[in-house]
């Protein structure tokens, strides 16, 4: 890395650009990511920072552009343009030029001066990755920190993430290969509980996450675990699976961006305690569904936010516009999670849970309710939880519920006190 430091190219990036020579410590050290690294790096930076003049009309980068430079705005002011061509205007004076302009790769915008003239601070690349991987530590900033923040179009964003489902090209996350592996193993009971290890004990992080959740005062015997096959024969598959597929999943609902960080923990947690209904619902409920797939179905239901929410990060959307931000995901969110529990595989009926739980009319009509039914009723109970009834038809008219809530359904069970002790033990792990 340090070999790499010491080659300092100061070639400019437009035609008319000028060096102004070098930049201050002091200009240096109020910049994100410096301001939180330690003094060595900044030390470092420091040799190959310079201040580079430009004029009105140049370019710094481009759309989809792969370059060598980062660019900090001191003076000026320069219009940053999507490939739909919609503008953001960053000016010198504003909390937003402390951060790198549009520092991910490859570029999501291009950067045009629009001030007569415009003063930027320019460094190589790899010495602002360096940066954030040491300001990491200190700070809620990441490495791939989106930094220049845009008007979301909600239209333009809704129709991109349609128009990209509609021809295939939908950028969809990929779910850990173990998290599947475990499920097919877990549900053959010709498969011993070292064959269930093995494939975990492949991910290193899940392992020790279920290692440590075999030692938690909710499993923790006489004598504590020090094998992951020991921890898996004392949490039990049925556990062991969902546990798997908690820890998998969670990864998923995390963003490097601070803005947006509330809207994917907040998903997050609904998705959990929807999960957590749906497989108490299951356990108690009338018919024969399985409390672990009902967990997954909850669990999944609304995961194709996170796509959404994705789409948004990468179209570098301010806290604002949150709002704006989950309308997009309550409008396209069934279509996208759609897709993703095709593309993972996932079991028919976490599809057929995904179709119909949104639908309050819906009756399977079977002899036994079904997971649509189930997720149906999971959502009444969510809903009731948060006392959200607008909307809501009369429980007497939404089918599922008398088919679900039986005259033989256990009268001294509450589902919503169940649900929440079992919420709570999850969190727990």
């Amino acid at each position: 890395m340090f070999n790499r430091l010491f080659h300092k190219d100061k070639k400019a990036t437009a035609a008319s650009a000028r060096s102004l020579g070098s930049t201050t410590s002091e200009q240096l050290a109020s910049l994100i990511p410096f301001v939180n690294a330690p003094e060595t790096t900044n030390i470092l930076a420091f040799n190959f920072a310079e201040l580079v003049e430009f004029n009105t009309g140049d370019h710094l980068f481009d759309v989809g552009q792969n370059d060598e430079w980062d660019y900090f705005l001191l003076e000026g002011e320069m219009a940053l343009v999507a490939s739909d061509k919609r503008e953001t205007n960053l000016e010198s004076d504003s909390p937003k030029s402390k951060n790198p302009i549009a520092y991910l790769r490859p570029r999501k915008f291009s950067a045009e001066i629009r001030s007569k003239k415009a003063t930027v601070v320019r460094l190589p690349h790899h010495v602002l990755e360096l940066a954030f991987k040491q300001a990491s530590g200190n700070s809620s900033w990441g490495q791939e920190e989106l930094v220049v923040i845009g008007e979301l179009d909600q239209e333009g964003l809704l129709d991109k993430i349609t128009q990209e489902i509609g021809n295939g090209t939908l950028t969809l996350p990929s779910l850990p290969e173990v998290a599947e592996r475990v499920r097919q193993a877990c549900q053959d009971s010709e498969n011993s509980t070292a064959a269930i290890t093995k494939i975990i004990a492949s991910d290193t992080a899940i392992s020790a996450k279920l290692l440590a959740a075999s030692n938690s005062p909710l499993y923790r015997g006489a004598n504590p675990t020090k094998t992951l096959q020991d921890a898996i024969a004392r949490l039990g598959r049925n556990t062991t699976q969902q546990l798997v597929y908690y820890y998998a999943t969670r990864e998923l609902f995390d963003t490097p961006m601070p803005s947006l960080r509330e809207l994917f923990t907040r998903a997050w947690q609904q998705s959990l305690e929807r999960g957590a209904m749906a497989q108490t619902l299951a356990r108690y409920g009338s018919g024969r569904l399985n409390p672990d797939v009902a967990f997954l179905c909850g669990l999944l239901f609304r995961v194709g936010d996170i796509v959404a929410y994705q789409y948004a990060a990468e179209a570098e959307v301010d806290a604002d516009e949150m709002e704006k931000i989950q309308q997009i995901a309550d409008s396209i969110s069934v279509q996208i999670s759609r897709k993703l529990i095709q593309d993972w595989n996932m079991p028919s009926e976490v599809l057929e849970a995904l179709e119909y739980g949104a639908d309050w009319s819906y009756c399977a009509g079977g002899e036994s309710p079904d997971y649509g039914e189930l997720m149906v009723v999971t959502n009444v109970h969510v809903r009731m939880l948060h006392n959200r009834m607008r909307g809501l038809p009369e429980l007497t008219n939404i089918p599922a519920i008398t088919r679900m809530i039986t005259d033989d359904f256990a009268p001294d069970v509450s589902i919503i006190t169940q649900a929440k002790k079992a919420l709570a033990e999850l969190t727990e792990l």
